[in-house]
């Protein structure tokens, strides 16, 4: 029975022949190393979904739960308003073709002003003071604002070199100036000494002075100047993310010596300019997209916006000419600070995640000059190329010419106007 089985290839055990039953076996093999890629890609999506959770959780975790060095608010801002009309590319001349003063030797040239000579007079985020006397074709240095001789090579800016930011000129012999790390300073340009009239750090009213910005001398010769934030000059993106009041203006008079808080609770406090009847200033609250006026007449302390809604960040504002003011927008507002504005847990998650110097790249650099009437009603605007010249902090009018600071770029740009622009609403 054995030999039988034997003969006719059965196997008793299998009940069918030994070749079916090594092929059965050959079918699992080759089943066993299909079914094995498969097992591959199936771990591989499991451990990608796990490190998708666990990122998720991350992400979660520093917008809800790990702590902050500020604490945004949500911030109720409207649309970005679309870049038409009076504030499109083609409004004002095209700056295309502007020319670039001395790139190699003012890095970042927040501001200007002129003499009743026409000598213009800027100061660089490395802590320098220039003039350029329209008869020479090389600025002169003539001053240091920081503890270091620093120059383009240096890391600027820094507490070091120091940063002059908004500066003016009282008469033709004096130089005032808002440093950012420095406080409000005063330089002879007899002389050329230096000297501090409102320390950075003192504190008034019971809280210290940060971050001097702008300043304005109103006609009883007292001096208005913007301390941004209570952040110091290496920190201030945090504040404005933070959408927090903490920004002031302070009132500081000569004569006796005194500073005193004339606005409180301002959202950074940026550019300031006398009105043109004298009557108030006028303020840029930077991280609140718009422009104040504040009294400073029989209505002291008394504020109403004149400019809301922006399309970017307001820096320094100056008079313009023909009436109405000069805004210089240092950036341009995008639907990711938007989104940021109405979610404070985006900003959270920006300032936790994000290397501080990344922070300002979420805005676009585009530089804008805007004009504005003494309404509030933009009128005109012009838009810096921003492959060459971006975060404009300083639009002024000299002399039939456009200028343009940036605290972020090198070199001055100027751009010559065309007579036949309408210079206001009136024309």
């Amino acid at each position: 029975m054995e030999r039988r089985s034997r003969a006719s290839g059965k196997d008793a055990s299998y009940g069918g022949s030994l070749e079916e039953a090594n092929l059965g076996n050959k079918d699992k093999r080759f089943e066993t190393k299909r079914t094995r890629p498969a097992s591959v890609r199936q771990l591989i999506c499991r451990g990608v979904g796990v490190c998708l959770l666990a990122l998720l959780a991350y992400l979660l975790y520093q917008a809800f739960v790990a702590d902050c060095v500020v604490d945004p608010v949500v911030k109720n801002s409207a649309a970005v308003p679309a870049l038409v009309g009076p504030l499109s590319p083609e409004a004002g001349e095209s700056m295309a073709t502007a020319q670039l003063l001395f790139p190699e030797l003012w890095q970042g040239p927040e501001c200007t002003a002129w003499d009743t000579k026409g000598v213009l007079y800027t100061g660089t985020a490395t802590g320098q003071l220039w003039k350029l006397d329209p008869s020479s074709d090389e600025p002169v240095l003539i001053g240091r604002t920081g503890k270091k001789a620093c120059s383009g090579n240096d890391n600027w800016p820094s507490r070091e070199c120091s940063h002059p930011a908004g500066i003016r000129l009282v008469s033709d012999h004096t130089l005032l100036i808002c440093d950012t790390y420095a406080g409000l300073l005063s330089l002879s340009l007899y002389n050329g000494q230096l000297k501090t009239l409102v320390p950075d750090g003192q504190v008034i009213d019971g809280k210290p002075v940060r971050f001097a910005n702008d300043l304005v001398v109103a006609p009883d010769g007292a001096i208005y100047f913007s301390h941004s934030t209570m952040a110091n000059r290496d920190t201030y993106y945090y504040d404005i993310l933070a959408s927090r009041p903490t920004g002031r203006i302070i009132r500081h008079v000569p004569e006796s010596g005194t500073s005193s808080v004339f606005l409180d609770n301002s959202y950074f406090t940026n550019g300031v300019e006398l009105s043109h009847d004298e009557e108030s200033l006028i303020v840029c609250e930077t991280s609140m997209y718009r422009i104040k006026r504040v009294f400073i007449d029989h209505r002291a302390g008394q504020s109403e916006i004149l400019v809301d809604n922006l399309p970017g960040f307001p820096d320094n504002v100056r008079r313009h000419p023909d009436g109405g003011y000069l805004v210089a927008l240092a950036g341009h507002r995008s639907w990711i600070t938007n989104l940021g504005d109405h979610n404070p847990a985006i900003r959270r998650l920006i300032i936790n995640v994000l290397p501080y110097e990344k922070i300002s790249k979420l805005s676009s650099a585009r530089g804008m000059c805007v004009h504005v009437s003494d309404d509030g009603d933009i009128i005109n605007s012009w838009h810096t190329p921003d492959t060459v010249y971006g975060r404009s902090s300083h639009c002024a009018i000299h002399d039939g010419h456009l200028y343009v600071g940036s605290y972020h770029y090198s070199g001055l740009l100027k751009q010559k106007l065309d007579k036949n622009t309408p210079k206001s609403r009136d024309e």
